[in-house]
Protein backbone atom coordinates (compact mmCIF):
# COMPACT_ATOMS: atom_id res chain seq x y z
CA UNK A 1 0.00 0.00 0.00
CA UNK A 2 1.21 3.45 -0.92
CA UNK A 3 -0.02 6.58 0.82
CA UNK A 4 -0.55 9.79 -1.14
CA UNK A 5 -1.12 13.17 0.49
CA UNK A 6 -4.04 15.22 -0.81
CA UNK A 7 -3.75 18.94 -0.05
CA UNK A 8 -7.31 20.31 0.00
CA UNK A 9 -8.26 23.93 -0.58
CA UNK A 10 -11.75 25.34 -1.10
CA UNK A 11 -11.93 27.37 -4.31
CA UNK A 12 -15.42 28.65 -5.08
CA UNK A 13 -17.80 25.71 -5.36
CA UNK A 14 -14.98 23.20 -5.74
CA UNK A 15 -12.22 21.63 -3.69
CA UNK A 16 -8.81 21.85 -5.33
CA UNK A 17 -6.94 18.61 -4.63
CA UNK A 18 -3.16 18.74 -4.90
CA UNK A 19 -1.38 15.37 -4.82
CA UNK A 20 2.09 16.25 -3.60
CA UNK A 21 3.79 12.99 -4.57
CA UNK A 22 2.71 13.41 -8.21
CA UNK A 23 2.85 17.22 -8.33
CA UNK A 24 -0.61 17.14 -9.94
CA UNK A 25 -4.00 18.61 -9.13
CA UNK A 26 -7.60 17.60 -9.65
CA UNK A 27 -10.86 18.95 -8.29
CA UNK A 28 -14.00 17.65 -6.64
CA UNK A 29 -17.33 19.13 -5.61
CA UNK A 30 -17.67 17.21 -2.33
CA UNK A 31 -15.07 16.11 0.18
CA UNK A 32 -16.53 12.60 0.04
CA UNK A 33 -15.17 12.38 -3.54
CA UNK A 34 -11.53 13.11 -2.62
CA UNK A 35 -10.32 9.55 -2.08
CA UNK A 36 -11.80 8.27 -5.35
CA UNK A 37 -10.46 11.25 -7.32
CA UNK A 38 -6.94 10.75 -5.93
CA UNK A 39 -7.06 7.01 -6.59
CA UNK A 40 -8.21 7.65 -10.16
CA UNK A 41 -5.44 10.20 -10.72
CA UNK A 42 -2.72 7.98 -9.26
CA UNK A 43 -3.93 4.96 -11.19
CA UNK A 44 -4.03 6.97 -14.42
CA UNK A 45 -0.47 8.26 -14.02
CA UNK A 46 1.26 5.28 -12.40
CA UNK A 47 -0.89 2.19 -13.20
CA UNK A 48 -0.87 1.43 -9.47
CA UNK A 49 -3.99 -0.57 -8.52
CA UNK A 50 -6.64 1.60 -6.87
CA UNK A 51 -7.04 -0.91 -4.06
CA UNK A 52 -3.44 -0.36 -2.95
CA UNK A 53 -3.70 3.45 -2.74
CA UNK A 54 -4.21 5.14 0.63
CA UNK A 55 -5.11 8.83 0.82
CA UNK A 56 -4.09 11.18 3.61
CA UNK A 57 -6.19 14.38 3.55
CA UNK A 58 -4.52 17.66 4.54
CA UNK A 59 -6.72 20.76 4.66
CA UNK A 60 -5.01 23.97 3.60
CA UNK A 61 -6.33 26.67 5.93
CA UNK A 62 -5.32 30.16 7.00
CA UNK A 63 -3.04 30.13 10.04
CA UNK A 64 -5.57 32.01 12.17
CA UNK A 65 -8.28 29.47 11.36
CA UNK A 66 -5.92 26.54 11.99
CA UNK A 67 -5.05 28.01 15.42
CA UNK A 68 -8.73 28.50 16.25
CA UNK A 69 -9.51 24.88 15.34
CA UNK A 70 -6.54 23.61 17.37
CA UNK A 71 -7.64 25.69 20.39
CA UNK A 72 -11.21 24.39 20.08
CA UNK A 73 -9.98 20.78 19.95
CA UNK A 74 -7.79 21.39 22.99
CA UNK A 75 -10.69 22.93 24.90
CA UNK A 76 -12.97 20.06 23.91
CA UNK A 77 -10.43 17.52 25.21
CA UNK A 78 -10.08 19.50 28.45
CA UNK A 79 -13.87 19.68 28.83
CA UNK A 80 -14.19 15.92 28.30
CA UNK A 81 -11.52 15.30 30.95
CA UNK A 82 -13.30 17.66 33.37
CA UNK A 83 -16.65 16.00 32.69
CA UNK A 84 -15.13 12.58 33.39
CA UNK A 85 -13.66 13.87 36.66
CA UNK A 86 -16.98 15.50 37.65
CA UNK A 87 -18.81 12.24 36.94
CA UNK A 88 -16.36 10.29 39.13
CA UNK A 89 -16.74 12.89 41.91
CA UNK A 90 -20.56 12.63 41.74
CA UNK A 91 -20.39 8.82 41.93
CA UNK A 92 -18.10 9.05 44.93
CA UNK A 93 -20.33 11.65 46.63
CA UNK A 94 -23.45 9.53 46.01
CA UNK A 95 -21.77 6.46 47.51
CA UNK A 96 -20.53 8.44 50.49
CA UNK A 97 -23.99 9.89 51.14
CA UNK A 98 -25.53 6.41 50.96
CA UNK A 99 -22.85 5.08 53.35
CA UNK A 100 -23.81 7.85 55.79
CA UNK A 101 -27.43 6.68 55.73
CA UNK A 102 -29.05 9.00 53.20
CA UNK A 103 -31.89 7.50 51.18
CA UNK A 104 -31.60 7.39 47.42
CA UNK A 105 -34.21 10.14 47.18
CA UNK A 106 -32.19 12.28 49.60
CA UNK A 107 -29.05 11.67 47.54
CA UNK A 108 -30.91 12.88 44.46
CA UNK A 109 -32.07 16.02 46.24
CA UNK A 110 -28.64 16.83 47.67
CA UNK A 111 -26.86 16.29 44.34
CA UNK A 112 -29.67 17.83 42.26
CA UNK A 113 -30.22 14.59 40.35
CA UNK A 114 -33.26 12.53 39.47
CA UNK A 115 -34.07 9.58 41.70
CA UNK A 116 -33.08 7.21 38.89
CA UNK A 117 -29.70 8.86 38.36
CA UNK A 118 -29.00 8.92 42.10
CA UNK A 119 -29.83 5.23 42.23
CA UNK A 120 -27.49 4.50 39.31
CA UNK A 121 -24.62 6.42 40.89
CA UNK A 122 -25.20 4.87 44.31
CA UNK A 123 -25.36 1.36 42.90
CA UNK A 124 -22.53 1.68 40.38
CA UNK A 125 -19.84 0.38 42.73
CA UNK A 126 -21.90 -2.43 44.20
CA UNK A 127 -22.92 -3.69 40.75
CA UNK A 128 -19.32 -3.63 39.52
CA UNK A 129 -18.07 -5.26 42.70
CA UNK A 130 -20.50 -8.19 42.56
CA UNK A 131 -20.79 -8.69 38.81
CA UNK A 132 -17.42 -10.37 38.48
CA UNK A 133 -18.23 -12.82 41.30
CA UNK A 134 -21.43 -14.12 39.71
CA UNK A 135 -21.10 -17.34 37.79
CA UNK A 136 -23.61 -19.14 35.67
CA UNK A 137 -24.49 -22.65 36.80
CA UNK A 138 -25.92 -24.65 33.87
CA UNK A 139 -27.43 -27.15 36.34
CA UNK A 140 -29.38 -24.42 38.15
CA UNK A 141 -32.89 -23.39 37.23
CA UNK A 142 -33.13 -21.01 34.23
CA UNK A 143 -32.15 -17.47 35.16
CA UNK A 144 -30.67 -18.35 38.55
CA UNK A 145 -27.05 -17.66 39.21
CA UNK A 146 -24.81 -19.25 41.80
CA UNK A 147 -22.24 -17.27 43.72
Amino acid sequence: MTTYTAGLKKVGRFWKVYVRELDRTTQVVRLSEVEDAVRDLVNLLTDEPKSSIMVDRNFILADSLRRRIDEARTRRAEAEALAKKASADMRQAARQLRAEGYTVRDVGEVLNLSYQRAQQLSAAESVKATAHRRKYDPNAEYGNRVR
